[in-house]
């Protein structure tokens, strides 16, 4: 989805695309967000799929600014 996403909105190439997630994007998870996660309180996917938990927590957060 979100290659294709690259190519099509942003007129990347598939190789440009491959390059950025292997050189860039899983390197910077790996240093920065797969060493913090266990500190978390919650994490919330962010995977393409209609995410229920985001709704959720929005909710959350509004009753709580409302209070």
């Amino acid at each position: 989805r979100r290659l294709k996403r690259d190519q099509e909105e942003r007129g990347r190439t598939f190789e440009y695309v491959v390059n950025q997630y292997v050189n860039v994007v899983a390197p910077a998870y790996e240093e920065i967000i797969a060493p913090t996660k266990m500190f978390a309180d919650l994490i919330v996917s962010n995977d393409g799929i209609e995410n229920k938990s985001l709704e959720i927590l929005a909710s959350i957060f509004n009753m709580m600014l409302e209070k």
